[in-house]
């Protein structure tokens, strides 16, 4: 029997705001935060680093060269060790492969419990007892979503798989049913895509955002949108790379050694664009889900933990950002000088170049050093070479009158 029941879940008719965001748009983004960056954020970004300089293709798969020539020739091999030896890799049975799902889906789109229905509903299909009512289905998709607070989540995902397998299956020969049940297909359908041009070429495009100032990339950094993809166009923040480096050197149960955190993060926009290319109805959030959960199949949640990781200290403030707070704190602390030295004089006096000449004449340098009981209006040189003379026993500094 399949779920749902037009009177049990009318709710699910309703547009999901969250789960349809960004639907139509050209630019898919990987994205740490609730949704994803939209394409105003990007085209800022992208905007104001043409004026800078731009960015630079890093991999043409076209002509097979680039920077980033090796990484792909890495991932390949990963692939192919994938699809022949998948044991090699990671173990991994059907429970497994339904365990990261459900941990992506909460992860990626926390919804509430019509919005997961509708998801999976999307991915597959339900399979429920002929003697089940509409209350008793509502119940067990609820269980599969529900976690005892006392004890970890990850201590109870296989239990609630479990529970999502005796109701549910991804729909047969799809992607998603291919990275839960079959990762050595997915090996070999993603294998396929990096060498095959059938579909066209695709390119790596890096992006340093130099001399962009750190206001035009807030949009990323709030998004925590790392990379994305548009057409068959990969985008990469390259400040990242070091960070994804230091945290491939850190352990991590249940992953899969021999894929690094780049790797991983190219291989979900990969995937994204096959289902770009496959499936012309997908939106970039069900496209999002399946890559994620691939990529969880790789990493688990180490590339999220990374990505969180790398927006604590970026964007940085350009040079041209750290010149002029420079200069304005030099202007405050002029000001503050200013305020403060104003307190202990009366006035300024104005003077001509004339009387400049005579002050010229007049002024004796050992005066500031040995003369005690100064003269009224007499001129008088400081130390730090200004011009004064005392009104009523106070200084009044004198520059020259503007013409």
């Amino acid at each position: 029997m399949i779920f749902p029941q037009p009177n049990l879940w009318r709710e699910m008719k309703k547009k999901d705001t969250v789960i349809s965001n960004n639907q139509g748009s050209s630019t898919w983004a990987w994205y740490g935060s609730e949704l994803p960056a939209s394409e105003d954020v990007i085209s800022i970004a992208e905007a104001a680093e043409k004026d800078a300089g731009g960015p630079e293709i890093l991999y043409d798969s076209s002509k097979d060269e680039g920077a980033f020539k090796e990484v792909i020739e890495r991932i390949f091999e990963l692939l192919n060790l994938l699809r022949e030896q998948p044991e090699v890799l990671r173990a991994w049975d059907k429970l497994d492969g339904l365990s990261t799902f459900i941990l992506t889906l909460i992860d990626r789109v926390p919804t509430d419990i019509r919005g997961y229905a509708s998801i999976l509903q999307r991915f597959g299909s339900f399979d429920f007892d002929a003697a089940d009512s509409s209350e008793k289905k509502k119940e067990k998709i609820i269980s599969v979503f529900t976690f005892e607070e006392e004890t970890s989540i990850y201590s109870q995902i296989r239990d609630r798989a479990k529970l999502l397998g005796d109701i549910w299956e991804p729909r047969s020969d799809s992607l998603l049913h291919h990275i839960v049940s079959r990762p050595s297909w997915t090996g070999k359908i993603v294998g396929d895509r990096l060498k095959c041009l059938e579909n066209g070429g695709f390119r790596i495009i890096g992006h340093s955002f130099k001399n962009v100032r750190s206001e035009n990339l807030k949009g990323l950094s709030e998004t925590r949108t790392v990379a994305y993809q548009r057409d068959s166009d990969i985008h990469l923040i390259l400040d990242a790379c070091s960070v994804l480096n230091k945290w491939d050197e850190e352990s991590w149960n249940g992953n899969v050694k021999q894929a690094t955190l780049l790797d991983t993060l190219l291989l979900h926009e990969i995937v994204e664009m096959i289902l770009r290319e496959n499936e012309s109805e997908i939106s970039p959030i069900d496209a999002h889900i399946v890559a994620s959960t691939f990529e969880r199949y790789l990493k688990g949640p180490l590339l999220t933990i990374a990505v969180e990781d790398f927006f604590l200290n970026w964007p940085r403030p350009s040079g041209v950002e750290v010149a002029e707070l420079q200069e304005k704190e030099m202007y405050q602390q002029i000001l503050c000088w200013e305020n403060a030295f104003e307190d202990h004089i009366s006035a300024r006096a104005m003077i001509t170049d004339t009387e400049i000449n005579q002050i010229e004449k007049d002024v004796a340098p050992q005066e500031e050093k040995h003369s005690i009981n100064k003269l009224e209006n007499k001129i008088y040189r400081s130390k730090d070479g200004r011009l004064y003379r005392m009104e009523s026993g106070k200084k009044v500094f004198v520059r020259k009158k503007d013409r």
